[in-house]
């Protein structure tokens, strides 16, 4: 089942701040503080993406190919902006050191852009992608957002968003394969980009958990087990991204993630297909 790249303006209702418990996924101080780590990360690296695909749209010389990556980048400009919002409220509980971290990846995107090649961004992106299109099926399918104990107001941020990064999948790969197609030089970015976002998630993770088990408690405090599991995880979904044969558009997507894609559709406050 294919979905159709969908760019939809969203405007997610936040949690009060008062209101706000970090431990969002079920009281799983290991789920809840991982995947904000990654919303803390996407708004410095979601500008880097479409600023990579945007330059790299110069030399792609296929209608279909353009016409999706322009839908990509609108999309994940959507993204970026929710996050940012959602940000705030974890910015607001003042943990030291958090900006040092943030600060760290946004000058690396910054180098990229700069110092780096053109494949070397393209290639970042499509790493960074495989490794998304992993998380999200396996998220959406679980329907561990769905469940009790979640905080349904960050749930549907993320649940908006990796419909929306299941609709988008191919478009970075088949940008990568359209002007380079080098198999041993996209194992390399694959392992460069998904190192680089597990690196700040484990980081910020790690940080947050401190800093709220000293002042909360111990239900804040992420398991080393758990913690190292989660590497375990990630690694293996990193592995899938490395085989030869591995294209996202061999993905099957359910028919409950076409649901969701038609809910957020319609909650949209304006649609562009």
């Amino acid at each position: 089942m294919d979905l159709p790249i969908t760019v939809r303006n969203m405007h997610l209702e936040l949690p009060a701040q008062d209101e706000f418990d970090p431990l969002w996924v079920m009281k799983d101080p290991t789920a809840s503080y991982f995947t904000l780590g990654l919303s803390l990360y996407l708004p410095y690296l979601e500008p880097y993406i479409i600023r990579a695909l945007r330059m790299g749209a110069a030399d792609v010389h296929d209608d279909a190919i353009i016409d999706t990556l322009d839908k990509f980048c609108r999309q994940e400009a959507q993204h970026y902006k929710q996050h940012q919002r959602f940000n705030e409220l974890i910015r607001a509980r003042d943990y030291p050191g958090l900006d040092a971290i943030e600060n760290r990846a946004k000058q690396d995107f910054e180098r990229f852009l700069a110092e780096k090649p053109l494949k070397f961004n393209v290639g970042f992106v499509e790493g960074f992608e495989s490794y998304t299109t992993q998380i999200a099926a396996a998220s959406l399918n679980s329907g561990v957002f769905d469940r009790k104990g979640v905080d349904q107001k960050f749930a549907d941020l993320f649940r908006w968003h990796l419909t929306e990064e299941l609709e988008h999948r191919t478009v970075a790969f088949d940008v990568w394969e359209h002007l380079y197609g080098d198999y041993p030089y996209r194992v390399k970015m694959c392992w460069i980009a998904q190192w680089h976002v597990f690196r700040f998630m484990w980081e910020t993770a790690s940080l947050m958990s401190r800093v709220d088990t000293l002042r909360h408690g111990p239900r804040y405090r992420i398991p080393p087990v758990k913690k190292f599991g989660f590497l375990a995880l990630a690694f293996a979904q990193f592995l899938i991204t490395y085989m030869p044969n591995y294209s996202p558009h061999k993905l099957r997507i359910s028919p409950a993630v076409e649901k969701l894609a038609e809910r957020y559709t319609a909650q949209a406050e304006s649609v562009q297909v």
